[in-house]
């Protein structure tokens, strides 16, 4: 069974409810509609939900699996990319100057470091220069240098 219609039979499980209808029958299970009978046998599996959803993982997991290999081969080709970037130390280094030269006398100021994350705000950071952010500033600093 494919995993589109594992997924549709897992949503189409009776709740506690219907269960509790089909448990609750006395009556002859060959009278009842083909679903109703079909749902009958089913409730009667031990641990029905659970299976399916096991059998749902199995069919997935080699998709899941590829994907997850992917991305791990993207992160490491980064990583490798960051590693041997020489000129990624010196932009972070003009970058923590010119946050220390804005923020000086601040809480913030004379900082030995900063955030990844704040890296986002140098193009939110305007000059009074029309077009002009702090994330042009660092790169004609670095340039001119």
């Amino acid at each position: 069974m494919n995993s589109d219609k594992l997924r549709a039979l897992r949503k189409l499980l009776p709740d506690k409810e219907e269960i509790k209808v089909l448990k609750g029958f006395q009556g002859n299970i060959a009278s009842l509609d083909t679903a109703e009978t079909f749902f009958v046998h089913v409730i009667n599996v031990p641990y029905y939900v659970i299976r399916i959803d096991a059998m749902l993982l199995r069919e997935e997991f080699d998709h899941a699996m590829s994907q997850v290999e992917q991305s791990i081969s993207v992160l490491l080709r980064a990583i490798k990319e960051l590693r041997q970037c020489f000129a990624l130390p010196t932009i972070l280094h003009f970058v923590l100057q010119a946050g220390n030269y804005l923020n000086r006398g601040a809480a913030f100021g004379n900082a030995v470091g900063f955030r990844l994350a704040s890296l986002k705000t140098l193009t939110d950071t305007k000059a009074n220069k029309p077009g002009m952010t702090l994330m042009h500033y660092v790169a004609m600093v670095i340039i001119f240098t």
